[in-house]
């Protein structure tokens, strides 16, 4: 079936009425105002149609089913689990039409552009947040809010871009004789708590060949320093709100977390549903390796740990509440060795999923066998 259907011409019309107008066709003739027949000519709807409605049969949706319940949608939609297995979905990723029609059902959701972030900004745990922001409160503690401000630095790229062209077939290489190449604009703004905004720092390599000219430069950056002006403030004393410099709160920025217990409307979920234990119990995706034997989670323990969907080995350094310091290794071909700088980072407990003898070291050099991995890795 096409992704977008189109009836064909001359094909019977096929449930071609409103839900709004059948439910008023079956509200008159359960209020005995017209009869079946009646009804079926005043809103032009099939008597047959009618009379499966009356009898409550028929009723489900048109078309194939939805993978996952209304209910379950519901639930990851706010909190999507990292190990479903779904059969439909090849390699258990979902489609693009899945998707389109997954946004359908809930206009609620979006798509947007994600911000690329370091791992080590990734594993930030929320005691961590809140740490921050209590040593904050007290550093910030009657300072004025027109002398606490933040600056950051911003670089626009002069790129001339490229153009298509119609070619011989099998010319390798297509050029484009352009008297201008990439260059960089760097700006510097600065902003007070207070909602007070510097005149920017500018810091410009251009040159007369360049898309963008110095002698244009200047009017462009006036006229964007015009256009924010009305919001000027307001918008920076959101942002100060937003990152909790002010009013010293860690809230706002743990419900930007998508591991956190905050939604983004403030309210406050479970990390899991109890609703898919059952679920989980038959669809989990984790690997298990039948070498593996019961985890300790103590400090000095080997262990394997899930990080972005594939499973590593590494050496636990400490032991909190939620998160565990472990220092990871590196894949190297089919076997493992210790990076040269140490890679230890923060992980929840609960990726944190099996223990595993010490590693083998294979040879003189910095490689190692870690036997527990070696039927499992990059199946989950």
């Amino acid at each position: 079936m096409p992704r977008t259907y189109k009836r064909a011409v001359g094909s019977r019309q096929y449930a071609n009425y409103s839900a709004e107008n059948l439910a008023k066709c079956l509200d008159d003739i359960k209020e005995r105002r017209l009869t079946q027949r009646e009804a079926a000519k005043v809103y032009n709807i099939p008597h047959r149609t009618i009379n499966y409605k009356l009898r409550e049969k028929h009723m489900k949706s048109i078309g194939s089913p939805t993978i996952f319940t209304a209910q379950e949608e519901n639930c990851f939609k706010r909190l999507p689990h990292k190990n479903w297995k779904v059969k439909k979905f090849k390699n258990n990723i979902s489609g693009t039409d899945w998707a389109k029609q997954f946004l359908k059902r809930h206009p609620e959701l979006s798509v947007r552009f994600v911000a690329n972030i370091k791992k080590s900004r990734a594993v930030i745990s929320e005691d961590v947040i809140k740490d921050y922001i209590t040593n904050l409160s007290v550093v910030v503690q009657n300072v004025p809010l027109q002398n606490i401000w933040n600056y950051d630095e911003t670089n626009l790229t002069d790129d001339p871009g490229t153009k298509k062209c119609m070619i011989k077939r099998g010319t390798k290489y297509s050029n484009k004789i352009c008297n201008s190449s990439k260059t960089s604009i760097s700006l510097m703004i600065s902003g007070s708590t207070a909602g007070e905004l510097l005149p920017p720092y500018v810091t410009s390599n251009g040159s007369k060949n360049d898309i963008l000219q110095k002698q244009d430069f200047p009017r462009l950056l006036q006229a964007l320093m015009t256009s924010i002006e009305p919001n000027q403030s307001a918008n920076l004393k959101a942002g100060f709100k937003k990152c909790g410099i002010y009013s010293t709160s860690a809230d706002e920025i743990l419900k930007s977390f998508t591991n956190s217990e905050y939604s983004a409307d403030g309210v406050q979920y479970k990390e899991a549903s109890s609703e898919f234990s059952e679920y989980d119990e038959e669809e989990s995706t984790t690997p298990k390796s039948s070498q593996w034997k019961p985890i300790k989670k103590e400090v000095g323990e080997y262990v394997v740990f899930i990080y972005e969907g594939e499973l590593y080995p590494g050496k636990i350094i400490n032991i909190g509440k939620k998160v565990a310091t472990i220092s990871a290794m590196q894949r190297n071909g089919k076997l493992w060795k210790w990076p040269n700088s140490p890679d230890i980072l923060d992980y929840p407990r609960q990726d944190v999923i099996d223990h595993v003898e010490d590693p083998k070291q294979i040879g003189k050099r910095n490689i190692f066998s870690v036997s527990e991995l070696d039927d499992v890795w990059g199946k989950l």
